[in-house]
């Protein structure tokens, strides 16, 4: 444990000097490169292992990533590959993603009672070099004690109140002088570095947890009860039977849906200047419902002996085809999207949609996987969970604001730009948010007369002047931060809006 308090007490340290006064930036990336550092130090055979080393290196491209991309998406994806890193390391035979996380979270409280209580600060006292440290603590607890003491007298007793009231003055003056002299934010960044530092070194792993699961096999093995083999087949007769009837009705209304979808949605589409919103978010909603049902249906049935059933071809044909359908409803859906973003531009949600539309298809793909294998319930959650995971980590590397304000402004011609959403897209976006008010003003003619306008919009008087704000806020802020700060997107978009300025400035000499 003394190696733990050691490494504990040299990553406290190190975060403070990362993070204090500094927002985060460029030092998340360097604390977490020490902190592998610290994992190599510690035991180098195991980045002998395939599996840690691909689980470092995703959270190394997801930390690169937070410094070349900064938003929020970014963080909220490395937080996410932060607590699936640390419950691997925590508990290293973790398969899945979602017990990786489990072990993370449930750690930290017994990481912090274990540390804590590792220490022993009853042993201080008693070592020959802390002296005066156990001085100190003897004449400063009682004199506390006897302070608080003194407060509460000197309120009950106006006379006794009287009699102490000046050194109770100077005492406050005293501690006002202090409290302005000393540095208050580094005890935030000592009380983060030192909760986040115990979480990461300790990693003492809850054992209301197990691994259980993970001994499972991906692929089901058939099952022989001993109990009266007839009534077993009959059973398995049955389900077979309400499978097929279910299966059937299910195909028969989807298909009807997806009939309708393929000639409206995709060949017959027209906009008359109706808001697409409800558009979409029915046939998201619709496909959500749709899936759940069909990965659920799907585990009911070939959950166990029915996959080896050698009458059960017919109700797997027909699983085939009703996940085949669910993917033309994923198709559907994906088009409604389209036409929302041709006449809407791009926003978060849109570009959401379609990063759930992947995880949504692959889902489908190991459900067919699992009925023709067959796998088992377990398979689904392990590759689904890690397919989730690198498709955020990799859907987070994209700068979105900066693709939003470049793709909307350059189809402004052709669809609606909604100047409240593009006011407010972060600070990176502000060199492709900044237009003259020259082409504002033809931008909003040729707005006027093709999209459908509402009174909360706002016009281009008011969106220049707020985008003029954010940028000499956004210049100021800059300039303060230090190097330990820095993150590729702001300093790109400081130079830009640098060189437009000085280039304006050549323009008016």
């Amino acid at each position: 444990m003394k190696k733990t308090q050691i490494l504990t007490g040299i990553s406290i340290l190190v975060f403070t000097l990362l993070f204090h006064k500094e927002s985060i930036g460029l030092n998340l990336l360097l604390f977490e490169l020490f902190y592998v550092a610290t994992l190599w130090i510690s035991d180098k055979t195991i980045f002998k292992n395939k599996k840690t080393l691909a689980i470092i290196s995703i959270f190394l491209i997801s930390a690169i990533g937070n410094v070349l991309v900064y938003s929020d998406f970014s963080y909220w994806v490395h937080t996410l590959s932060i607590l699936i890193t640390l419950g691997y390391f925590i508990q290293p035979e973790v398969q899945t993603i979602w017990l990786a996380i489990g072990f993370a979270v449930s750690s930290m409280p017994l990481s912090l009672s274990t540390f804590f209580r590792s220490l022993n600060p009853l042993t201080w006292f008693n070592y020959k070099g802390n002296t005066i440290l156990r001085n100190t603590i003897v004449f400063i607890l009682p004199s506390i004690i006897i302070l608080i003491f003194v407060i509460i007298y000197s309120a009950s007793n106006p006379l006794f109140n009287h009699l102490v009231s000046e050194p109770m003055e100077w005492l406050s003056r005293l501690a006002n002088w202090i409290i302005r002299k000393m540095d208050l934010p580094i005890f935030e960044t000592l009380f983060w570095g030192t909760f986040i530092s115990i979480i990461i070194m300790t990693k003492h792993a809850f054992s209301g947890l197990n691994t259980k699961i993970e001994s499972e096999p991906d692929l089901l093995k058939r099952t022989k009860p001993i109990w009266r083999i007839a009534h077993s087949m009959n059973g398995l007769n049955n389900e077979l039977k309400m499978g097929l009837v279910l299966f059937v009705g299910l195909n028969l209304v989807l298909l009807v849906l997806n009939l309708i979808d393929i000639y409206w949605v995709w060949f017959n589409f027209e906009w008359h200047g109706q808001y697409l919103k409800q558009f979409v978010h029915q046939g998201t909603y619709l496909l959500i419902l749709s899936v759940l049902i069909s990965v659920g249906l799907v585990i009911y049935f070939f959950r166990k002996n029915l996959n080896f059933y050698s009458k059960s071809q017919l109700l797997k044909t027909l699983t085939y085809v009703w996940i085949a359908q669910n993917a033309i409803l994923i198709i559907s859906v994906a088009i409604r999207n389209i036409h929302y973003i041709n006449y809407f531009n791009l926003a978060y949600k849109r570009i959401g949609v379609f990063i759930f539309l992947i995880a949504t298809l692959y889902l489908l793909y190991t459900v067919f996987l699992k009925v023709k294998k067959p796998y088992s319930n377990y398979y689904l959650w392990r590759v689904n969970g890690q397919f989730i995971y690198l498709l955020l980590v990799f859907s987070a590397l994209f700068n979105w604001d900066i693709i939003i304000a470049k793709y909307n402004f350059n189809h402004s011609d052709s669809a609606l730009v909604h100047l409240n959403f593009m006011v407010d897209l972060s600070d990176k976006a502000l060199p492709y948010l900044d237009k003259s008010p020259e082409y504002l003003k033809k931008m909003e003619k040729i707005q006027e007369a093709n999209m459908p306008q509402e009174e909360y919009f706002i016009d281009t008087e008011t969106y220049q002047q707020s985008i003029e704000n954010r940028k000499a806020w956004f210049i100021k802020k800059w300039e303060k931060k230090g190097i330990l700060s820095w993150n590729w997107p702001e300093y790109k978009a400081y130079q830009m809006l640098q060189n437009n300025k000085s280039q304006s400035g050549k323009a008016l000499e």
